[in-house]
């Protein structure tokens, strides 16, 4: 799918976001606000993921995130549905990692995010979603 750049001139809503992509969002957020505060972070991801190994996945994918970003990752409040263009764009990325599509991933980055950097942060997206759905299904299947 081409990279479509109507998703950046409305205003978009958490809500109309899949489960892992509002799952990954609402966590950046907490990672950001909980670093600012110096808060443990690892210890508010365990609890909200109910595991260390999506905590793990979530935190390697916040500093590869912003490893990569070309500026400041812009978030919203936690308790804000409106989705910032940076959250939307990782959405979307999420989108394309979840589908194995590499072509459609990179095409969402465009020229925002180095070339260099799709590998890490499609495998760091891929770590995350992987984890965060075997986590969602042991407590399904538990």
């Amino acid at each position: 799918m081409p990279f479509d750049l109507n998703m950046f001139l409305k205003a978009q809503d958490l809500r109309d976001l899949t489960r892992m992509q509002m799952h990954m969002i609402v966590s950046l957020r907490l990672c950001a606000i909980g670093r600012k505060n110096g808060a443990d972070i690892f210890e508010m991801m365990t609890l909200r993921f109910g595991g260390t190994a999506p905590a793990k996945a979530m935190l390697s994918l916040a500093s590869v995130l912003g490893d990569a970003w070309p500026e400041s990752f812009t978030i919203s409040r936690p308790c804000c549905a409106m989705v910032t263009p940076d959250e939307m764009l990782a959405a979307q990325m999420l989108r394309h990692v979840q589908a194995g599509d590499r072509g459609g991933f990179a095409a969402t980055c465009g020229e925002m995010i180095p070339p260099v950097k799709h590998d890490d942060i499609f495998a760091a997206m891929a770590y995350f979603a992987g984890e965060l759905s075997a986590t969602m299904a042991a407590r399904i299947n538990g």
